[in-house]
């Protein structure tokens, strides 16, 4: 009897797994899949083709399937459909010729709300650059992109500059100094614990700004005031804790992002003098000498 019922649960779960998985290839079918798609391996329930990934090295699985499959193909990872260009050609056919097709595009009053700033930092970055070169130092691109990086961010979330020479910004991020670009995500896990606190800190000193104030508007302008505006008209939408770690990841992810693709980039184009050359004329042909874009 024991041995029925077990059996029994057994085909009852893979029945459910079935019909589960049927239901989430109808709903695919509804949105992605009534487009045509390139081949690739044949899915699992729920996971997909996550199990083709797995390894120490997932960047050669990604080429052993595009041997297999073609130069482009799809997965399906979990719920997600992916469509992956494993050949050079195709890679830069998406990100060079077809850029703005595949790019997703941010709306124009966003970008100018933001503008002054922005050209400003960049302002700060050349003068930096330029002083380095009257000197004969070496420029780390590397640190220059990462102090830009954390100085727009923190002014945009919080109106405050982590990385203003002119301040004291040990005061803000006391691990500043030991905190190298390339190794910032191992330093971030370190110093998670501190970096909370010090957005704790941030979010109460606004609070109580807020509280002083006679208006029920905040004079800045940030994304710091635009959470603690929702969440004053819904507690519930979110959480200071969520607001913490929301702004740890933005830190992690736009600061280690932006330097580490910047330095790679001038890295591979130091490497090919003709290419340095080619962009050195495009830009001077379509900006123009010192001159800046607004």
């Amino acid at each position: 009897m024991d041995y029925l019922a077990i059996v029994g649960g057994l085909v009852l779960s893979l029945t459910l797994i079935q019909i589960l998985y049927c239901v989430q290839e109808i709903r695919s079918k509804g949105s992605c899949y009534n487009k045509k798609l390139p081949p690739g391996p044949i899915p699992l329930p729920f996971i997909g083709n996550l199990h083709n990934l797995l390894g120490a090295q997932p960047h050669k699985s990604l080429a052993n399937l595009g041997q297999n499959y073609g130069p482009i193909y799809s997965l399906r990872l979990g719920n997600t459909t992916t469509v992956v260009r494993s050949s050079s050609a195709g890679v830069k056919e998406v990100l060079q010729k077809q850029d703005l097709a595949f790019s997703r595009s941010v709306p124009d009053a966003m970008l100018d709300a933001n503008q002054y700033l922005r050209s400003r930092k960049i302002k700060d970055l050349i003068a930096y650059c330029h002083k380095h070169s009257q000197t004969g130092e070496a420029v780390d691109i590397g640190q220059a992109t990462f102090y830009t990086s954390l100085s727009l961010l923190s002014d945009t979330i919080f109106s405050r500059d982590f990385a203003d020479p002119y301040v004291n910004s040990v005061d803000f991020f006391p691990m500043l100094r030991r905190m190298d670009p390339q190794g910032i995500r191992r330093l971030i896990g370190i110093h998670a614990g501190k970096l909370l606190k010090l957005f704790k800190g941030l979010i109460d000193e606004r609070v109580e700004q807020r509280k002083l104030q006679t208006n029920t508007t905040s004079s800045n302008d940030d994304v710091l005031d635009v959470l603690l505006n929702v969440s004053q008209e819904d507690p519930e939408a979110i959480q200071r804790k969520d607001m913490e770690h929301t702004f740890l990841d933005l830190f992690v992810a736009g600061t280690e992002t932006t330097s580490n693709t910047v330095e790679w980039a001038m890295s591979e184009v130091m490497k090919t003098p003709e290419v340095m050359k080619k962009a050195q004329t495009e830009l001077k042909k379509v900006i123009g000498k010192g001159k800046l874009i607004e």
